[in-house]
């Protein structure tokens, strides 16, 4: 997996880019042409230069950029219409090579395709044995300081990045266009260095992703206010607007963030509400979630929040005292001392979002139901989040376990039945045999006497992603790859979905909006297949929709 293309923030990572670049070319036919460009002149007539920008520009789009470098080998023009495409593209720095490369690049360009490098870096230098230049090292922070223009840095490892390169702390605090910024950082432990980093940037910061996978306070040491990180982001509090934390990253303080409307944060321990509220006054979506591991979803036993199923998250008895503890001093606190009166979207695990006890009405609660051997626990448990937050628009995510489950509250959950307008349920296949027409009819028969308006109905199949031996669909999928062929595929087709979405139509009696989307094992993240929908607003025809691109925000997984 390509660790620069993983979703942020959430649950699963994102397809690699590679293949990526291989759906696109199926898809839209593109030949893979190799690096030799001919400009022969067709009937007799030159190629024209608008013609050549065109094939230059449809190239990148496809990620073809071997072809873009060798059309900008043909000509003076193309080669800086192709600078100022790569440019515009993310830069992916992946060692101390290709940094060496982008250096002199960036000190010998002309000043007027500068402004051009404005979307994003990637940097990822993992290894602080490797022997650098010293020119390079101290080049490296001046084409970092010339880059005036860049809003967007994703640096993968901190640490042997600004061990390697020590002066480029200064540069990155330099930048005056920075508007987002993501550092991975794998042993938290040199605290004073990260803080001057964080605590130094006065950029109008939008968006901070920060994730850490070690913590080392030290001896007997559990906090450290140096690695706070609503002490550390204080100098952008007035900019940012979103703040994403993952990994061991650990909050013992409050600081007013006036302007910061989504907050993200994994999951470890229980939350505690109250330093969420009094930091951020004005959040309008709080995504609380477990760890974007895919391993954590590879099988039933992992579809919990603490997948080793031993922690204080695990579905046992013993730990039900605890998440009632948590939420009830969640709701006394926000019943003394307030809650949100902004927040609009809650994401969340459905045990999770009962825990935070929230008060506040939620106008779109979206959940991963989690996975109990008790089916009343659960029910119970989706039924107390409806009932905190009393949502208008309900998201579902669930997996082929707890097909009959989700089925049995569709029909009979009241809230659900009466009280819902919109409905999306999000269907993760990772295991077992599927029948999408049965259980396509079985969902029209749960939900006849409900009151919603609009359905959007998801079937993803993650079979490939998942299986850690080679399953029949994982190898017919990727050796019929060319040929278009998956499972899911093949049950839709015997679904007929256009009629099924009618069915739905004439059968709930209020529902004047549905769609059906599916997704095939080899793009288990976004829905390639497409679907179907039918909007009666417009019209009664069954209309095609299609692929719905890879979303950029969060993982389409929920």
């Amino acid at each position: 997996m390509d660790p620069a293309a993983e979703g942020w923030p959430g649950v699963v990572a994102r397809p690699s880019m590679y293949l990526r670049s291989a759906l696109l070319r199926k898809r839209r036919k593109v030949p893979q042409t190799g690096c030799t460009v001919s400009l022969t002149p067709v009937d007799g007539q030159p190629l024209g230069h608008d013609i050549l920008v065109s094939v230059m520009h449809a190239a990148g789009l496809a990620w073809l950029w071997p072809e873009v470098v060798a059309l900008m080998k043909t000509c003076k023009e193309l080669y800086h219409e192709g600078t100022r495409l790569l440019l515009t593209e993310t830069v992916d720095l992946r060692g101390h090579g290709s940094i060496a490369s982008f250096t002199s690049f960036i000190l010998h360009a002309n000043s007027a395709l500068l402004p051009h490098f404005h979307n994003r870096l990637s940097i990822w230098v993992n290894d602080t044995d490797y022997p650098v230049p010293d020119d390079v090292c101290k080049s490296f922070p001046q084409a970092i300081s010339r880059s005036t223009h860049l809003r967007s840095l994703h640096i993968l490892h901190l640490n042997p990045l600004l061990q390697t390169y020590p002066d480029l702390l200064t540069a990155f605090l330099s930048l005056p266009a920075l508007e987002d910024l993501y550092i991975r950082i794998w042993v938290e432990a040199r605290h004073m260095l990260i803080a001057k980093f964080l605590r130094g940037l006065r950029c109008p910061l939008k968006c901070l992703r920060l994730q850490c996978f070690v913590r080392d306070h030290g001896k007997n040491v559990d906090y450290r206010r140096e690695a706070d990180p609503l002490w550390l982001c204080a100098g952008v509090a007035a900019t940012l607007e979103t703040l994403a934390l993952t990994g061991l990253v650990q909050m013992g303080t409050t600081h007013s963030y006036p302007n910061v409307k989504n907050f993200h944060m994994e999951v470890g321990l229980i939350p505690i509400l109250r330093p969420i509220i009094t930091s951020f006054p004005a959040l309008r979506t709080l995504v609380s979630v477990p760890r974007p591991l895919p391993s954590n979803y590879a099988e039933i036993s992992c579809f919990m929040v603490d997948y080793s199923g031993k922690g204080h998250w695990a579905p046992k008895d013993e730990n039900v005292p605890t998440w009632k503890h948590s939420r009830e001093a969640n709701r006394r606190d926000q019943l003394v001392n307030g809650s949100w009166d902004t927040l609009d979207t809650l994401i969340s695990n459905s045990l999770v979002a009962c825990t935070l006890g929230l008060i506040c009405h939620v106008r779109r609660v979206h959940l991963l139901l989690q996975f109990d051997s008790l089916d009343k626990r659960v029910i119970i448990t989706l039924i107390s989040v409806l009932r905190d937050t009393r949502p208008h628009c309900l998201r579902l995510a669930f997996y082929r376990v707890d097909i009959d489950l989700v089925l049995h509250m569709m029909e009979h959950v009241i809230y659900v039945r009466d009280y819902l307008s919109e409905l999306e349920l999000r269907l993760n296949i990772s295991e077992g045999s599927f029948d999408a027409k049965q259980y396509l009819n079985q969902l029209v028969h749960a939900l006849r006497f409900s009151n919603i308006f609009s359905l959007r109905i998801e079937l993803v199949c993650f079979k490939e992603q998942f299986a850690r031996t080679p399953t029949e669909c994982s190898n017919r999928c990727w050796q019929e790859f060319l040929r278009e062929y998956c499972i899911m595929e093949d049950t839709i087709r015997a679904a007929d979905v256009r009629k099924v979405a009618k069915h739905f139509i004439t059968t709930l009696p209020d529902l004047r909006y549905i769609e059906i989307w599916w997704g095939s094992c080899y793009m288990p993240y976004g829905l390639d297949g497409g679907g179907v929908g039918i909007n009666l607003d417009v019209g009664p025809e069954t209309y095609d929709i299609p692929a719905e691109a890879h979303p950029d925000d969060w993982d389409a997984t929920w």
